[in-house]
């Protein structure tokens, strides 16, 4: 039996799956493992590379939920207005995208909403939720890219 050459890269069969998009899911996943183990420097790290990827191949599926949990993170980390801009851009893309939450998805993040808007206080919350919304999508991937931030 044979299974081609072993000299000549194959290319994916399914164009929609690119080997970046199948990357970007591989870390975007292991960064929800470490979250979800409370290990937030390896979440926040994993989260922030799976951005780095999607972003570099021009992909946009995993944008809104990487921003939601780095504003996870940032919460857990005590920088709870932080967290409201990037639960805020997350919202705004996801809206624009018209992929809402799924329902496993709601729990946590309305949770953490519910957690960042008590520690922030709510003029500083909504205010923070507000720029966030305003924020352009790269925008937001910088902002959660920020080196020093969590």
């Amino acid at each position: 039996m044979s299974y081609g050459s072993c000299s000549t890269p194959k290319r994916p069969k399914d164009p929609g799956y690119p080997l970046q998009l199948r990357r970007g899911l591989a870390v975007f996943q292991l960064g929800g493992i470490a979250l979800g183990q409370e290990r937030y420097e390896a979440a926040l790290r994993d989260y922030r590379d799976s951005l780095r990827i999607v972003q570099e191949a021009g992909l946009i599926w995993n944008v809104p939920s990487a921003l939601e949990a780095v504003g996870a993170i940032a919460h857990a980390n005590g920088d709870s207005v932080r967290a409201a801009r990037l639960l805020g851009a997350g919202d705004a893309l996801r809206e624009a995208m018209k992929t809402p939450l799924t329902e496993s998805e709601r729990t946590d993040y309305d949770c953490t909403v519910r957690a960042a808007r008590a520690a922030s206080g709510e003029d500083a919350f909504s205010a923070a939720w507000t720029e966030g919304r305003a924020m352009s999508q790269g925008d937001a991937i910088a902002y959660a890219l920020e080196e020093g931030q969590a």
